[in-house]
């Protein structure tokens, strides 16, 4: 199965083997998105994956300030399913 997405100007789409993926129903995207996940052993990679695949659906919340303690910037993503 060869996925295939293009961004840029007017190079917008989103192909699997070669035809759009609008052509496909909804049952067999959650099988490829499926296959995806399951094929990503690293479980913090599969947790970012996710969040960045269900980001519309979340809550973001970033802190104002920097922790004092070690400098780093601390936000949140929740989301619930």
């Amino acid at each position: 199965m060869k996925i295939e997405i293009s961004r840029g100007c007017t190079a917008f789409y989103n192909e699997i083997d070669g035809k759009d993926m609008f052509e496909y129903s909804g049952e067999a995207l959650q099988t490829i998105l499926l296959t995806i996940c399951s094929k990503i052993e690293d479980q913090q990679m599969l947790i970012d994956t996710i969040c960045v695949l269900t980001e519309e659906w979340g809550l973001f919340e970033s802190e104002n300030e920097a922790c004092k303690q070690c400098g780093d910037t601390v936000y949140r993503y929740t989301l619930e399913i």
